[in-house]
């Protein structure tokens, strides 16, 4: 079975895997321009920390969805803090999912993983 390269958007710097195409911005002013300066990018799925500097997650989350191109991309949400509001805030935006950063990086790896794979399998 082929592995088909899967595009993401993962807006904080980390690896997934080598059949991951990761595209990165480390706040969301920097994400935003990226994305205004190529139209033809849409990627497969788009993760947001939400403690970014300049432009949090949430801020770019609104953003975001205000982008035609990105109404069917799924957008996950992370951070430390899983508060209930703050989850509840993402989702109410339009995330798709929400991911607590645990204090080890492989596990968050791991959920991207796993979303990742998700995805991969709904791909014609």
């Amino acid at each position: 079975m082929m592995m088909q390269t899967i595009r993401y958007s993962l807006i904080s710097p980390g690896k997934v895997d080598k059949t991951v195409e990761c595209q990165f911005a480390n706040d969301g002013i920097s994400a935003l321009k990226r994305i205004n300066n190529n139209f033809a990018f849409i990627p497969h799925a788009i993760f947001i920390d939400i403690n970014m500097p300049i432009m949090n997650g949430i801020r770019l989350l609104k953003e975001m969805k205000k982008i035609e191109r990105f109404h069917a991309v799924p957008i996950y949400m992370y951070s430390t803090s899983s508060e209930e509001r703050i989850v509840n805030e993402c989702m109410g935006l339009g995330a798709t999912g929400f991911i607590k950063k645990q204090a080890d990086i492989k596990d968050l790896l791991n959920s991207f993983r796993e979303i990742l794979e998700g995805i991969r399998k709904k791909l014609p």
